[in-house]
């Protein structure tokens, strides 16, 4: 378990290297998955990098990290926190 005091956590993931880290550990897997690796990715840049929101009845598009409220959001800061914590 590991734990940061942080403002904004999920909106200061470091989506291109959480998603790397998320690709790196699901390919080396002795049974990895079926999907083909740019296909994986581009669904987690999607389902992380393209959200958008309503906000005072304007649009906006999530410029960094994932947006709170995402059910990535936990999943993602937790492999981040567990892949510096053994690479620190």
């Amino acid at each position: 378990m590991c734990s940061f005091d942080v403002g904004s956590l999920f909106t200061n993931v470091p989506l291109e290297e959480t998603i790397q880290i998320c690709l790196d550990k699901l390919y080396a897997l002795s049974d990895p998955p079926k999907l083909p690796r740019p296909v994986l990715k581009d669904l987690l840049v999607f389902a992380t990098k393209k959200s958008h929101f309503v906000f005072d009845g304007q649009f906006f598009d999530q410029s960094d990290g994932v947006a709170m409220g995402s059910p990535l959001g936990p999943v993602l800061a937790n492999i981040l926190c567990v892949s510096l914590r053994r690479s620190g």
